[in-house]
């Protein structure tokens, strides 16, 4: 189980510090999964608030996509986020035989407008700037042996955050490659986007 815990006050960028703002860690074998860890400063801590969030895994989004057949991208793209937030099938629910969905070639098909998404893996909902690339330069500089900074997850602002900051953003965290590989989720940086 991979738990994340947010102050839900800092940003994540350039000029803060993440003592006792988040912590990410791995549970091997998880009982109760919302226990105060112990590495959270009392003047930190409130009672936790589960987060409704369902992530599955990603793809590049169209806006990073610079190749051809651009249109045919963002059009498959839509289709699977259209599918990913509407399936019941989907995150262990009861299985709906009856349940379809028109596929993106279809002249019925009508893509979603302004579904957000909460994403497991290497991409987010928002493409990746310049100004996150500074952040994550500056707080985790690349170790030997490291690829990339890595998006563990990219959590969104709609339903899961709503008491947080509404539909304002999303909620990322990243990891060194390294830190990746080895687990050690306490070298995360979080950032929230609302770009």
């Amino acid at each position: 189980m991979l738990q994340v815990f947010h102050d839900r006050e800092n940003w994540g960028d350039l000029e803060d510090d993440a003592s006792g703002s988040w912590l990410v860690q791995w549970v091997e074998h998880p009982t109760r999964l919302l226990d105060r860890p112990d590495e959270l400063p009392d003047d930190y801590y409130a009672e936790p608030t589960a987060m409704g969030v369902a992530p599955v895994a990603s793809i590049p989004s169209f806006v990073d996509h610079r190749g051809p057949n651009h249109d045919r991208y963002k059009r498959i793209a839509d289709h699977l986020t259209a599918q990913r937030r509407d399936d019941p099938n989907l995150f262990g629910g009861e299985a709906d035989e009856s349940w379809t969905l028109t596929t993106a070639w279809e002249d019925d098909f009508e893509p979603p407008q302004g579904i957000e998404t909460s994403s497991l893996g290497r991409y987010g909902y928002h493409e990746r700037s310049e100004d996150v690339q500074d952040i994550l330069r500056a707080k985790l500089p690349l170790k030997p042996g490291d690829n990339d900074h890595v998006l563990v997850f990219d959590i969104a602002g709609v339903d899961a955050l709503e008491n947080w900051f509404g539909d304002r953003g999303h909620l990322q965290v990243w990891i060194r490659s390294s830190d990746l590989r080895a687990r050690a989720f306490d070298q995360a940086w979080c950032i929230l986007r609302t770009d």
